[in-house]
């Protein structure tokens, strides 16, 4: 997060729940596949890369469990509690969160929830900002509810929030990108199994198709 960003999402913060809160910064990136997009569905191969554009999170904890969220993107005040069973879909944004939170209730018992802003960096559409926010939020309540997750089960319960109760067909590609990447490094995945790999971009890369202009 960039000191522009990071003041925006304070003043945001301030604005909307006042100041004397700890507070969290997590940032979520969007991805690009180039080679392998909804293969995934099939167990295939697949191919990503996240970039430096994503979600900026910035939440504080509270101890009643309940979940206040506000984006600078999106409408709206989303509200809920994590010690209480969740909703049914109310088909707006905040749909993510709750998403989230009831995929971890089915393992883990939630006690505290989370007080925030969040921020997409570019317009949505295209570079996966459902995957960056259910993996941002994933991450933002294992860290005030300390369930030590590691990087395979924030893929999983991100995954499985955005199928069982959003209700969008994908399989594991685009949280796997958001997870797993790293700086300068394109991720393989086998979908079947969940191995991965990430490769160096190279410096000297060359294509088989000649790019001199006649």
């Amino acid at each position: 997060m960039n000191n522009h960003s990071f003041e925006e999402l304070f003043q945001a913060y301030r604005t909307f729940f006042g100041k004397g809160d700890a507070l969290y910064q997590l940032f979520s990136p969007y991805r690009i596949c180039p080679l392998g997009a909804h293969v995934d569905h099939q167990h295939g191969l697949v191919t990503g890369f996240a970039f430096n554009s994503g979600i900026d999170f910035l939440f504080s904890e509270t101890t009643t469990g309940k979940v206040e969220m506000c984006s600078l993107s999106f409408e709206g005040l989303m509200t809920f509690n994590v010690q209480r069973p969740v909703d049914e879909k109310q088909n707006n944004w905040g749909d993510y969160l709750r998403g989230a939170v009831w995929a971890l209730q089915k393992d883990y018992t939630l006690k505290n929830g989370v007080r925030g802003v969040v921020k997409g960096s570019m317009p949505i559409g295209g570079l996966s900002s459902s995957a960056a926010l259910l993996c941002g939020f994933v991450m933002a309540i294992d860290k005030v509810n300390h369930l030590g997750l590691d990087k395979l089960q924030v893929i999983h319960y991100a995954s499985q929030a955005e199928r069982e109760y959003v209700g969008l067909r994908n399989g594991i590609l685009d949280q796997a990108c958001v997870v797993l990447c790293e700086s300068d490094k394109l991720l393989y995945l086998d979908t079947e199994t969940s191995d991965y790999d990430l490769i160096p971009f190279g410096q000297n890369l060359k294509g088989d198709v000649p790019r001199e202009l006649p």
